[in-house]
């Protein structure tokens, strides 16, 4: 029994030092994948508004790396949506399944939510944004195949800050639409991982780009 012990001890210790040679803390709680606090998530309408705001205290996101996200009591989501793209990337964009990932990815960069969410709001890289997105909507049950169609959506209709050089602000509607379509006909030939899809939608930008300086 003491060797049981000793050894468990052992690679719990490992472990922790595995993840400081790396230059991070243990996730949370020892926590090793994505998960929610809380698991359920309440909202209330906003009057006059399309939006609604978080009724609980906060919610927390902690993300594969150990990284944590906080959407604070009052934070405002209108769910799934992506205006640029015209669409709502699913039929309920306030389904259970991503509902929460939707209210910690507005939280860092719904424009109502930069008074509201001071210490979130477009405090983090948005490509860092968009990607938590992703996690957080496979660990609300969100299927990967949804989930990257989800994401793709939010990498290219949704917003980008400080980095002018990346911005499709000036990109037509009609073009970002367009490549969405090619890139979701791509993803449901090819099956791509997540990395995949991102490498995808750099390199086709870039076209977008391009065509804003002909």
């Amino acid at each position: 029994m003491k060797t049981l012990v000793f050894s468990v001890a052992a690679m719990a210790l490992a472990a922790l030092l595995m993840w400081r040679c790396a230059g991070e803390e243990p996730p949370p709680g020892g926590k090793a994948h994505p998960g929610f606090t809380p698991e359920a998530v309440t909202l209330r309408e906003v009057p006059q508004s399309v939006l609604k705001e978080l009724a609980d205290e906060r919610l927390v996101f902690v993300d594969s790396a150990g990284l944590e996200w906080v959407a604070p009591k009052g934070a405002l989501t209108d769910g799934a949506s992506v205006p640029r793209l015209a669409l709502w990337v699913t039929d309920g964009r306030f389904n259970s399944q991503f509902l929460k990932a939707a209210v910690i990815h507005d939280a860092y960069c719904q424009a109502e939510n930069e008074s509201r969410c001071p210490d979130q709001y477009k405090t983090r890289p948005w490509k860092a944004v968009h990607r938590m997105f992703y996690e957080a909507c496979l660990a609300g049950g969100t299927p990967p195949a949804k989930a990257r169609l989800m994401f793709a959506a939010v990498w290219l209709g949704g917003p980008r800050w400080n980095d002018p050089a990346r911005s499709l602000d000036e990109v037509p509607d009609e073009a970002l639409i367009a490549e969405f379509e090619a890139c979701r006909k791509w993803m449901e030939e090819n099956d791509p991982a997540i990395t995949e899809v991102e490498a995808w939608m750099e390199k086709h930008e870039e076209k977008l780009l391009a065509n804003l300086n002909r």
